[in-house]
Order: C-alpha cells, then sequence, then structure tokens
C-alpha cells in the first residue's frame, strides 16, 4: 500500500484551511493517485525554547508520535512525505531507518533545502548552518528515493551532500492544480508587451520590484506592496494562490528574484540556479509564456519547451519585447497552454511517481 503524511495544525483538520500552494497539491494528486492520508497534527515549534533537558524531551515525544503515526506501515509500502517536514525532529532519521529496515520504502518530494538556500547568508551562523546540514542530510541519506527540483539540483547534491544519483528523480517542474471549471483570463497578443510580477511584494524579499526599468508596462500581484502605481506600473492586488491563475493579466510573468534589475544577484540568485520557484508553474499553468533569468536552473526547460524568454537583465525587456514578432509570441503562447494542460492535472509529480514505481529494486 502507498501512504502520504498530511502535516497540519489540528485548527487546519478542523477548519480545512488552505495551507501552502504546492504541498496542498501534491497532497490532492496523492490522494487521487489512491494512496492512504496518514494525519500528522503539527504543534508549535517550540524546540529551541527552555533548558537542554526541556529541548531534549520535545524531541523525544516528537520521535513517539511519528512512530506511533506510522505504526500502520506494513513491509512493502511505500510512504511519501514533503520535505522539509513540520514536525521535524533530530530523531526522524531513526524513525525512518527503522520504517526502512521493516522493508517500508520512504520516498522525499523536497520543497526547499534550507542549506542549500541560506548557506551564503552572512547573518546565519556557521554553526546555525552546520546544523541545517546534518539535520536535513541525515533524513535525505536514509531516504529510498528524493524527488528533487530539476537536474541542476540534483547535481549540486550529488557532489555537496554525497547523495546518490540512483536515488535522486528530478521532477522537472511542479505541478499547479486549477479549477477547470473556471474561465482563465486571456494573455494579451498585441504589441505592448507587459511583464507580470506575483508573489511576496516586500521590499526586503523583492527588492529589484522598486527599481523597474521605466520602458515596460509591469503587473503586480501579491501582499506587501508599498510602492507606487501609476505609469508603467500597475498594482492589482493580492489574490489566493487558487484564484490568481483567473486574474492575471499581461503577456509574460516573470521569474525573477534579489535586489537587482541587473541580475538576480545574492542569496536569492543563487538560489535561483538550483530552485524552482512555484510562481513559473503559476504563470505556466495560467497558460502565460515566462520572463526568466537565464542563469535559474528552470531557464532550461523554459528554453527546451519554447514557452518563453530567458535574459541576463531586466534592461533587456524593452529590446526583446521591441524585436518579438506575433508569430514568435503565438507560438510561446500555445506552447504555455499545452504546459498547463499538464501541470494543472499533476502530470509531472505523476510521472516522478510512475519512475519510482518502475524502479527494478521497488
Amino acid at each position: 500500500m502507498d501512504w502520504y503524511i498530511s502535516e497540519k495544525t489540528e485548527d487546519e483538520y478542523l477548519n480545512h484551511t488552505a495551507g501552502i500552494k504546492a504541498r496542498e497539491d501534491l497532497e490532492a494528486i496523492w490522494k487521487n493517485h489512491g494512496m492512504q492520508e496518514i494525519h500528522m497534527v503539527v504543534g508549535n515549534d517550540n524546540r529551541e525554547d527552555g533548558n537542554l533537558i526541556q529541548k531534549l524531551n520535545r524531541h523525544i515525544n516528537k520521535k513517539k508520535y511519528w512512530k506511533k503515526q506510522l505504526a500502520c506501515t506494513k513491509p512493502g509500502d511505500v510512504v511519501y512525505i514533503q520535505f522539509p517536514v513540520r514536525n521535524h525532529t533530530i530523531f526522524l532519521s531513526s524513525v525512518l531507518k527503522q520504517q526502512i529496515k521493516n522493508n517500508v520504502k520512504i520516498v522525499l518530494f523536497v520543497h526547499d533545502l534550507e542549506y542549500m538556500r541560506h548557506v551564503k547568508e552572512d547573518d546565519i551562523s556557521f554553526k546555525q548552518k552546520q546544523r541545517m546540514k546534518m539535520e536535513e542530510l541525515s533524513i535525505l541519506e536514509v531516504a529510498s528515493f528524493v524527488v528533487v527540483h530539476n537536474s541542476k539540483m540534483k547535481t549540486l547534491m550529488h557532489h555537496r551532500l554525497k547523495l546518490s544519483n540512483e536515488k535522486m528523480i528530478d521532477l522537472e517542474i511542479f505541478d499547479y492544480l486549477i479549477d477547470a471549471g473556471k474561465k482563465k483570463k486571456t494573455a494579451i497578443e498585441d504589441n505592448n508587451y507587459s511583464c507580470i510580477i506575483a508573489g511576496n511584494l516586500d521590499k526586503k524579499k523583492a527588492t529589484y520590484v522598486y527599481s523597474l526599468p521605466e520602458d515596460v508596462q509591469f503587473e503586480l500581484y501579491g501582499p506587501n506592496y508599498t510602492g507606487s502605481s501609476g505609469g508603467n506600473i500597475h498594482y492589482h492586488g493580492s489574490f489566493p494562490p487558487a484564484e490568481l491563475p483567473f486574474e492575471l493579466e499581461g503577456s509574460f510573468g516573470l521569474v525573477w528574484d534579489g535586489i537587482s534589475v541587473e541580475t538576480c544577484a545574492g542569496v536569492y540568485g543563487e538560489y535561483l540556479k538550483v530552485n524552482n520557484p512555484h510562481k513559473t508553474s503559476l504563470y505556466l499553468a495560467s497558460g502565460i509564456p515566462v520572463i526568466i533569468w537565464k542563469e535559474a536552473a528552470l531557464a532550461e526547460f523554459i528554453e527546451r519547451e519554447h514557452a518563453g524568454i530567458a535574459v541576463t537583465s531586466l534592461r533587456e525587456l524593452k529590446d526583446v519585447f521591441a524585436n518579438l514578432t506575433k508569430e514568435d509570441y503565438a507560438v510561446m503562447l500555445n506552447n504555455a497552454k499545452e504546459i498547463s494542460k499538464r501541470l494543472t492535472v499533476g502530470y509531472y509529480t505523476m510521472e516522478a511517481i510512475r519512475k519510482i514505481e518502475d524502479d527494478p529494486n521497488n
């Protein structure tokens, strides 16, 4: 039997509160595939509070809880877990090791790698970085299979974390489920091309948004925007992830991050080199082609599928749009719509599951 771990707070379970879109989508795909759910109620993360004995006891209690919830598994079963887990404990790897000894396979679907993302941040101590690495690595090493974002992440994890290539599976891109019965707005196809920017628009997170080129139209969607709206910048407000695909208006969705419009520099730029930003899936699920940083890991997918354009700087956009023909844009638009058909039904997740099920050692 195949199982999947569902981690929510008690309130989220009782009130059916929507969680993070990518995690919710994975659970929906797994459930539709016939997997059985294992509930894991997430409590307050107070692991760092109190003295050493109190901290240790909290980790021990979380270990006991994991063992209790996984007691339903039998030899030959497979358990799918979203990583990083919310119910984290330093003893989780020992719980998973016991499952594997009992001939239960453990599959991790990676959302984020805290160590990879924060390794170059100056405000995080070396001790904290090493702890992140040890906590993540202990679980990743134990897993039977690890579904990673893309081939770039796979290569980095092999070289930096020494994970076996054989047990890592390239997802390619995150799926993005949407209501098939609702009609999406049509991407703008005239020569006045514009860029959509969707996501957290907080100045600390998306500094580049506050110095955008003035010769291109930008359509902004998301919380925490404190800039002006007018001229070439139009702020449309914030919408829930499930509703956003039906609100977006523009020619291209922009996948960019960091402090500069010149390049995706710093910590966020480095992470884009291995990460699959969920907003890429949002745009494509909405049937909208993508503008992406040329060094981003997903640039390879976008260019291969002819579903957008890779650039090195946002200063290039004016010339890119000026030289873009209606015919070229129509091709990208059509390809984005074709990818949308796959993303919105969980195609890429199911392909990863198929590879796991087809593995000769499974």
